[in-house]
């Protein structure tokens, strides 16, 4: 099978994960802002992107030296020390981080962050911990061109943190009580994709120290990038959890009403992530053996992820006013969202690209060249936030968001034409905004007449990728007739 065809499939099988993730972080977040309000769901995010950050900090981008270190083992002895050792430093940098996380956020003023709020991250730290973990697997499953059993791990978790959630805001147990259903629901994600993982690499756990050395010299530049990545994404939630901005509202109001926009754009934005993973082991195939269709794969891959930015800023721009009630109970006080989100989802569509520039940078081992990049964005990103966020609150943290996002893509693709002497070419980009005018017309209109949104979205969507594809808009080997078949019959592509 080419690679266009298994990258497609690997992705057609993730992409049906996500959806199911999609629509289950969906129930799960209708449930926490309802239980909650805009105070407690704005409490909640504080802890998920507090430990979040110190979770990053644990990855150090292990996830994809799993990856590389399985396809380069030359024996299954070898894959097998490789994954023990990578899998036993994951354990020990986890618990020390968490343990640091634990202890730091007790010395914020209590003023800002109640009791609650604290203990209960430090309940949430065990759940970021076997988070920790099953990423690792991931990268076991990707190697091995079987990512279904990491997007059948996330349903897995989510299930069960959704049940747990629906238990504690029926018996309103608190906050406390939903850390420790995300510790149940990480967990059982943790055990499924470990007892996966043993059927392809029966590893054991190895503290090789000299081995630990080699991991981090490799491993330590991608995890400070990743860090500091992070952090410049993440610190508006800090920052807005310190400094509300506008008069009259509280700290954990004003992370609340961001959130919730963020946390539906955050799982969109996860769709090209399982695009790039599932691309990722080419890179590596075509980079190590110096094959001449790299800048082909480049090329294709970057028309296919502005195909899906584009109509996607439309889609969410337009139905943003109904997307809001759809994800949270229905009630005034979400109604400032909805302006969070359209100005957001312009950030998510940068992402898209920049992430892909990254993942090229990485891909050839120079993430290197990323550490100073990342340190800028940081900082444009922090004393931005520490002047607008004063004025405009959670807009200004939105608007930030896509500033900075902006500035990364364009940085990015800097760096690559300075390391590689390539850049994507833009002929693509004509047929892609024709369709997505044509899709803007059609998304508009339903909207008009009152055709509930899911529906708009679907048949929106429809449209556009018969237009693009009529207009030869998708990359090469890739057609919506060959993606029906696809789906319709294994076999025929």
């Amino acid at each position: 099978m080419s690679a266009t065809k298994t990258v497609a499939r690997n992705t057609l099988v993730q992409v049906a994960g996500r959806v199911l993730y999609l629509a289950l972080s969906l129930l799960t977040t209708k449930l926490l802002t309802g239980y909650l309000g805009t105070g407690g769901y704005g409490q909640y995010n504080i802890i998920v992107d507090y430990m979040g950050f110190f979770g990053v900090m644990v990855d150090m981008g292990l996830y994809l030296i799993v990856i590389q270190h399985v396809e380069h083992a030359k024996s299954q002895a070898d894959k097998e020390k490789a994954v023990g050792n990578i899998v036993g430093l994951r354990i020990i940098s986890a618990v020390i981080m968490f343990a640091v996380a634990s202890g730091l956020i007790f010395l914020v003023p209590s003023s800002s962050y109640s009791l609650t709020l604290k203990y209960s991250a430090c309940l949430a730290a065990v759940a970021f911990f076997c988070v920790s973990l099953s990423q690792l697997f991931a990268g076991v499953f990707q190697a091995y061109l079987h990512a279904e059993w990491a997007a059948l791990s996330e349903v897995i978790g989510k299930v069960v943190v959704l049940a747990t959630v629906f238990v504690c805001a029926r018996e309103n147990l608190g906050l406390e009580a939903l850390a420790v259903s995300l510790i149940i629901g990480n967990g059982a994600s943790f055990i499924f994709s470990f007892a996966m993982a043993k059927r392809f690499v029966n590893f054991k756990l190895h503290f090789d120290w000299a081995s630990y050395r080699q991991i981090l010299k490799e491993a330590a530049p991608l995890g400070l990038v990743l860090a500091l990545s992070y952090a410049y994404v993440k610190q508006d939630t800090i920052i807005l959890s310190l400094h509300p901005g506008l008069k009259g509202i509280s700290h954990d109001v004003a992370v609340g009403i961001y959130k919730v926009p963020y946390r539906l754009l955050e799982v969109i934005q996860g769709f090209p992530a399982l695009f790039l993973t599932a691309l990722f082991p080419f890179m590596n195939k075509y980079i190590v053996g110096k094959d001449s269709r790299l800048f082909s794969m480049y090329q294709k891959a970057f028309d296919f992820l502005v195909a899906l930015a584009l109509p996607m800023i439309v889609g969410v721009v337009v139905l943003a006013h109904a997307l809001i009630p759809f994800i949270t109970k229905s009630g005034t006080q979400w109604t400032p969202a909805v302006l969070t989100m359209q100005i957001l989802i312009f950030s998510v569509a940068f992402a898209f690209i920049d992430n892909y520039a990254g993942f090229i940078i990485i891909s050839q081992k120079k993430q290197k060249y990323l550490i100073g990049p990342n340190i800028m964005y940081l900082v444009f990103n922090l004393v931005l936030n520490i002047i607008v966020i004063p004025f405009w609150s959670y807009n200004g943290a939105a608007i930030v968001t896509v500033w900075t996002e902006m500035l990364v893509c364009a940085t990015n693709f800097i760096i690559i034409y300075k390391l590689m002497h390539w850049y994507p070419k833009l002929h693509a980009l004509v047929k892609i905004c024709g369709a997505t005018a044509v899709m803007g017309v059609v998304v508009y209109a339903l909207d008009r007449i009152g055709l509930y949104f899911l529906l708009n979205g679907a048949l929106s969507m429809a449209v556009y990728f018969v237009v693009l594809s009529a207009l030869g808009g998708l990359p090469e080997g890739i057609t919506a007739r060959a993606l029906l078949a696809k789906l319709v019959n294994k076999s025929t592509v």
